[in-house]
C-alpha cells in the first residue's frame, strides 16, 4: 500500500511538472509572437469590409487618431458613402464624406467637389420637396426650404421660395389672429 501510495504521488507530482512546463511554453510562445498592431486590426476589418467595426476600433486611439490610423478609417468612411450613395441615402453618404474628409485633409480632395455636388442634390431634393408640399402643408414646406438653404446657401431659387412661403405663413397667421379676435 505505501508502494502503491509512493507511486501514485509521484504520478500527480509528474503531471503537475508536465502541466507547468506547457503552460509556461505557451505563455512563452505568445510573448514571442508580435503583438497585432492597431492598423494592422484595422486594415483586416477593412478588407473583411467590416467598415463599422473598423470606425468603432478606430475611435478607441489618441484623438486625433495617428496618421495611419485616420488614413484606413478614412477609407472606411468612404466605401460607406458609396454604399449610402448606392441606396439613394444622400444625406448618410455626405456625412460619411465630410468625416472622411475631416479625418485626413487633402490637397486637391476628389471628395471635396464630390460633397458639393451632393450639396446641390440635396438641395435641389428639399426644393422640390418644399414646393410639392407648399399647397398642402406650409409649416413642412418652410422646414423642407429650409433643409434646401441649408445644403446649398448659394441656391437663390430655394431662398425666394422659403421667403415665399414664410411670407404666406405670416400673413395666414395674421387672418387667423383677425379671425378669432372677432
Amino acid at each position: 500500500l505505501e508502494q502503491l501510495a509512493a507511486n501514485q504521488s509521484q504520478r500527480a507530482r509528474v503531471q503537475q511538472e508536465n502541466k507547468t512546463n506547457q503552460e509556461y511554453h505557451q505563455v512563452a510562445v505568445q510573448q514571442q509572437r508580435p503583438a497585432i498592431s492597431l492598423t494592422q486590426q484595422l486594415r483586416a476589418l477593412y478588407r473583411k469590409g467590416d467598415y463599422e467595426e473598423l470606425l468603432a476600433l478606430g475611435k478607441t486611439t489618441q484623438d486625433p487618431p495617428p496618421p495611419d490610423v485616420a488614413g484606413v478609417m478614412r477609407l472606411a468612411h468612404v466605401s460607406l458613402a458609396d454604399q449610402a450613395e448606392q441606396r439613394g441615402q444622400h444625406d448618410d453618404a455626405l456625412a460619411h464624406m465630410q468625416s472622411a474628409m475631416a479625418l485626413q485633409p487633402r490637397e486637391n480632395d476628389s471628395l471635396l467637389s464630390r460633397s458639393a455636388e451632393m450639396r446641390n442634390q440635396l438641395s435641389e431634393d428639399w426644393y422640390r420637396e418644399g414646393t410639392r408640399l407648399m399647397k398642402d402643408d406650409l409649416p413642412q414646406a418652410i422646414v423642407a426650404l429650409k433643409k434646401s438653404v441649408d445644403y446649398n446657401p448659394y441656391n437663390q431659387t430655394a431662398r425666394s421660395k422659403l421667403s415665399q412661403a414664410e411670407k404666406l405663413q405670416r400673413n395666414l397667421e395674421k387672418i387667423q389672429r383677425t379671425h378669432n379676435s372677432e
